[in-house]
């Protein structure tokens, strides 16, 4: 593995991985599900790597990871369901599929043709200020080849996926360590499409049943 890694307590590690970002490069981020491929959601070479890097369908929208709720706001339009899910489970391994605004801080190239986004916050505190500092987004698909399991600790990132990036984010082995459960709220009844962190009992105790 030739990319360089800096532990996500390292002084230069934010500047670092902002400078990369802001201009056009990727670099492999710590959440508390899995190691996340991020990469600015403005910027189209970028993009085509991450879908070249992980092998993935053209037609497989990316996750845009955000910093709260006046980010999501930015990008979606949240109704009164999204927005308990929110209040109740973000931070957290909660991605909610929702209508989106149309806007140009995301090229639409990451949302594989439709007119939905997917939106996840993170818990973890490094790659959240990132967001932050950035100003953008985060598109940032788990760092694994498309069908193999996604990495929990930077010794599991696959050499062809972390050769691919220009610097890595140590932040030790996620804290949950499985991916963020997902969960369809567009366009009528909210469906849950990945059952993972977050359990079916655990959503529907704030938004009733689910399909």
């Amino acid at each position: 593995m030739s990319t360089p890694i800096l532990a996500a307590h390292n002084s230069q590690a934010m500047n670092r991985a902002l400078k990369l970002l802001q201009a056009g490069k990727l670099v492999i981020v710590p959440t508390e599900t899995v190691y996340g491929l991020a990469a600015r959601p403005d910027h189209r070479a970028a993009l085509d790597k991450v879908y070249a890097i992980k092998k993935r369908e053209a037609q497989k929208a990316l996750i845009a990871h955000v910093d709260g709720l006046a980010m999501a706001e930015q990008l979606a339009e949240l109704n009164e369901l999204a927005r308990q899910l929110i209040a109740a489970f973000w931070p957290g391994p909660l991605t909610l599929i929702v209508p989106k605004k149309v806007n140009e801080l995301i090229d639409p190239i990451a949302s594989g043709g439709l007119e939905a986004i997917a939106l996840r916050c993170p818990d973890h505190d490094f790659t959240r200020e990132l967001i932050t500092r950035l100003g953008t987004p985060l598109l940032a698909p788990s760092a694994n080849l498309a069908g193999q399991a996604p990495p929990t600790r930077v010794e599991d990132i696959s050499p062809l996926i972390a050769d691919g990036a220009d610097l890595i984010i140590d932040g030790g082995s996620c804290r949950i360590g499985q991916a963020s459960t997902l969960l369809d709220l567009w366009p009528e009844q909210a469906v849950i499409l990945r059952q993972g962190a977050l359990s079916r009992e655990e959503l529907e105790k704030v938004s009733g049943p689910l399909g």
